[in-house]
C-alpha cells in the first residue's frame, strides 16, 4: 500500500512531535536533578555550619576553663597559688565544667604528668609536639594537637594545652586538656545525614578526625588525609566554606558536600548527602517518565500502523493520539513542578495547573493571567530580588533567573518556592521576548533550615 497524502503529512508530524517531547522531557529531568542537588548543597551546608557553631563554642569553653586553671594554679584570680594537695581538685571542679572533655591535666617542665592522673600512674609528655611547642614558644598561646593515641588511655585523643610560667617568666609547664575522639564522634552520631551520607571532621592539615559513619580500613584511621580533589583546591584558596560535587575516596559514592570552618579553630567540618539517597525521589520520576515514553512510543506506532492498514480507522487513531497527549500531559503535571511562560512584550503570562496549585488556587481562577498580577501574589521584600535578577539576566544571558521567593497561598499563608528561568526567544537587537521556567515548592526545606538554626 502506498502511502497516502495524509500520511506523508502526518507522519513527519507525529516524529518530530514525539522529539520534542522527548527533549522537554530530558530537559526537565535535568533540571529536576539539578533542584535536588541544589537543595542538597544547600542542606549540608546548613549542617556543616550549625556543627562548626556547635565545636567552636565546645573549644572556646575548653580554653576558657585551661586559662581559668592556671590562674587558679600561680594564684592569679585567688590571694595565693593553690598548693599541691588542692590542683588535683581545681582540676576536678574545672573538668565538671566541661561536660566533653576527658580529663584536664598538668604536666611539669620536664614533661611528667603530675595532676590530674590516677595516683601511682607514671607519665611523661615530654616529646609530645604539643608539649615541645609550650615549653619552646613562651607566647604560643593556645595549643591544639594533632589526633595522637592517648598514652593513659589508648584511645585516639587530641590534646588542648597552654602554657605556664613562673613569677620570672620561666617555663613551669603546661595545663592540658583530652578530648577522646569517640567523645567528639557521639556529636556527630546525632545528625541525621541519610542512608549513604557521611559526616567528618578535619584539622587545617587535613587530617582526618573523625567519620561518621566510620568504615573499617586504614582510609578511616585518625590522621590520614583522603579529602577529594574539589575541597582541596577551595581550602587551599583560603575559602572557609564551600560545597562541590565528588565522588568519596573512601566507599566510592557520589556525593554532594559542603564544608565548614570551626572558626577560629584550626578544624573543618564536612558534611555530605549521597546521590543514592537525595535523587531518590528523581529517580522515581525518571521511571514514571520513562513509561510515559514507552506509552507514547507504543501509541505512535499504533497510530501509525492504523493509518497504513486502514485510513478509514483515521478518526479512532486520532482519538488515541489525543489520549497519548493527555496522558503525557498527566506525566508532566505529576512531576510536581510548576512551569511559567511570559510574553515579555504584552505582559501575557501562563503557568500550569500544578503551578496554581502550589499557591492553592486552580488555573480557571488564575486565567487570563498578567506579569503584574502573578508578581502581586509574591512577598513584597522579594520583590525587588526578581526584578534585580531579572535586569542581571536580560544584561547577561548567562545569568539565569533563580531566586528563592515567598508566594501569597489562598489561604494566606506564605509559601516558599524556588523560581528559576531564562529568556528564550530574542528579537534581533537582542530585546527578551519570552521567558520560561519552573518553580518547586520549597516550604518544608525551609523550614528545616530554620529549625536547624534555631538549634
Amino acid at each position: 500500500m502506498q502511502p497516502t497524502n495524509n500520511l506523508k503529512r502526518i507522519l513527519p508530524a507525529i516524529v518530530v512531535g514525539n522529539i520534542v517531547v522527548f527533549l522537554l522531557l530530558a530537559f526537565y529531568l535535568k533540571q529536576s536533578k539539578e533542584h535536588f542537588r541544589e537543595i542538597a548543597g544547600i542542606t549540608t551546608s546548613n549542617l556543616a555550619r550549625v556543627l562548626a557553631d556547635n565545636l567552636s563554642g565546645d573549644f572556646n569553653l575548653i580554653d576558657v576553663v585551661l586559662q581559668s586553671t592556671i590562674d587558679g594554679i600561680v594564684g592569679e584570680d585567688q590571694h595565693r597559688p593553690l598548693n599541691e594537695s588542692e590542683i588535683d581538685g581545681y582540676l576536678l571542679r574545672n573538668l565538671s565544667r566541661v561536660a566533653d572533655v576527658d580529663y584536664f591535666r598538668t604536666a611539669e617542665a620536664n614533661g611528667d604528668v603530675k595532676h590530674g592522673i590516677e595516683p601511682g600512674t607514671v607519665l611523661n609528655i615530654a616529646d609530645r609536639a604539643f608539649f615541645l611547642e609550650a615549653k619552646n614558644y613562651p607566647f604560643a598561646g593556645r595549643i591544639i594537637s594533632k589526633p595522637l593515641l592517648s598514652r593513659s588511655t589508648g584511645k585516639w585523643s587530641i590534646f588542648i594545652a597552654r602554657r605556664m610560667d613562673n613569677p620570672d617568666g620561666s617555663f613551669r609547664g603546661i595545663v592540658y586538656a583530652g578530648y577522646f575522639l569517640d567523645t567528639l564522634r557521639q556529636k556527630l552520631e546525632a545528625v541525621d545525614v541519610g542512608r549513604t551520607g557521611v559526616i567528618t571532621l578535619r584539622n587545617s592539615a587535613m587530617e582526618l578526625l573523625i567519620r561518621y559513619p566510620n568504615v573499617t580500613g586504614t582510609v578511616t584511621t585518625p590522621g590520614t588525609k583522603s579529602v577529594p580533589t574539589e575541597f582541596k583546591k577551595l581550602i587551599e584558596n583560603g575559602n572557609e566554606t564551600g560545597s562541590a560535587r565528588h565522588v568519596s575516596p573512601t566507599d566510592g559514592k557520589n556525593r554532594v558536600s559542603s564544608f565548614c570552618k570551626v572558626t577560629p579553630y584550626p578544624f573543618f567540618v564536612f558534611a555530605g548527602f549521597s546521590e543514592d539517597d537525595f535523587l531518590a525521589p528523581w529517580h522515581k520520576q525518571v521511571l514514571i517518565i520513562l513509561a510515559g515514553i514507552i506509552t507514547i512510543l507504543l501509541m505512535s506506532g499504533v497510530f501509525v500502523w492504523s493509518l497504513v492498514k486502514d485510513e478509514r480507522k483515521q478518526a479512532a487513531a486520532k482519538k488515541m493520539l489525543e489520549t497519548s497527549e493527555a496522558r503525557l500531559e498527566n506525566i508532566i503535571e505529576g512531576t510536581n513542578i510548576g512551569t511559567w511562560e511570559w510574553n515579555v512584550q504584552t505582559g501575557e503570562t501562563v503557568i500550569n495547573e500544578r503551578g496554581a496549585q502550589i499557591i492553592g488556587y486552580t488555573l480557571d481562577e488564575l486565567t487570563p493571567l498578567s506579569i503584574e498580577t502573578w508578581t502581586s501574589y509574591a512577598h513584597p521584600d522579594d520583590i525587588k530580588t526578581l526584578e534585580e535578577q531579572l535586569i542581571l539576566h536580560f544584561q547577561d544571558a548567562s545569568q539565569p533567573l533563580n531566586a528563592e521567593i515567598r508566594k501569597k497561598h489562598k489561604s494566606g499563608d506564605w509559601v516558599w518556592i524556588l523560581d528559576r528561568g531564562s529568556v528564550t526567544s530574542r528579537s534581533e537587537d537582542g530585546t527578551a521576548l519570552f521567558m520560561h521556567g519552573t518553580f518547586l515548592d520549597i516550604t518544608e526545606r525551609k523550614q528545616i533550615e530554620e529549625a536547624l538554626q534555631r538549634s
